[in-house]
């Protein structure tokens, strides 16, 4: 009978060993060469970088540095929360915008949006408690409301849609009920109400329309009752001369 030799036991343990020894060696090597706050020939942050707060051992912030640049996502902690930031930066490679998003101490989105030199410009959402549902959405320019902004109920309904320029309600402004059905209707010029207004009831049917100018009515109003027009009223109402007091003669 050929004389088949088994491994050993010894050699086996001994293999094992070994490739343990290698893994510890590649760990011990890799935790060396994760450095943090690390700095380039020229002084610039470079590499992983992470600030605690002052006297403690929590982190406040972390993130990456290509020789004095943010790149990639930067995470945000509140002092006290030591698991999940308060907020994220998201740095684009390609142009100076950065993606900004607040959470809730949940780990729940508040808002998201674009910042470019700590302003914010372009589309910003805000969320519902939760996180889930849409509660409004805006569009700055220069850290400025400018374009549509819209309001969202819980259930997802539009409540309201509002038009900005610069800063300021610039275009109409609309209230709604159920279905995207009018409550009122405005129209704004830099910030002050100029042009026409309506108003209706939760039935959809009209209680006033007229113009303003520089926040003033102004022209002819109408006042209705079940659809039919009941009063009109011209403005500016005219004003009521002041009545002098004659003075009593003894």
């Amino acid at each position: 009978m050929p004389n088949i030799q088994k491994p050993s036991f010894m050699k086996t343990q001994r293999f094992f060993l070994l490739l343990l020894c290698i893994s510890m060696f590649g760990i011990k090597n890799y935790a060396q060469t994760e450095k943090f706050n690390q700095t380039d020939a020229n002084g610039k942050r470079h590499g992983k970088w992470m600030k605690k707060f002052e006297g403690t051992n929590q982190k406040r912030y972390e993130g990456t540095f290509e020789h004095g640049k943010e790149v990639g996502v930067f995470k945000f902690y509140k002092e006290g929360n030591y698991n999940q930031p308060v907020a994220t930066k998201e740095y684009n490679t390609k142009n100076d915008s950065i993606l900004v998003t607040y959470y809730t101490n949940n780990e729940v989105i508040v808002s998201q949006g674009n910042m470019v030199n700590k302003k914010r410009e372009g589309t910003w959402r805000y969320y519902h408690k939760g996180g889930e549902k849409l509660m409004m959405i805006e569009n700055y320019k220069n850290d400025k409301l400018h374009g549509n902004k819209k309001t969202y109920l819980p259930d997802g309904m539009l409540a309201q849609e509002e038009n900005y320029k610069n800063g300021k309600l610039d275009g109409t402004e609309i209230v709604y009920l159920k279905d995207k059905q009018i409550l009122q209707y405005y129209t704004y010029k830099n910030g002050k109400l100029n042009g026409l207004t309506k108003i209706y009831d939760k039935s959809g049917n009209i209680l006033s329309e007229g113009n303003y100018k520089e926040d003033e009515k102004d022209g002819i109003w109408k006042f209705y009752d079940d659809g039919k027009v009941v009063q009109t009223i011209k403005y500016p109402l005219p004003k009521t001369p002041l009545k002098v007091k004659k003075k009593q003669t003894d």
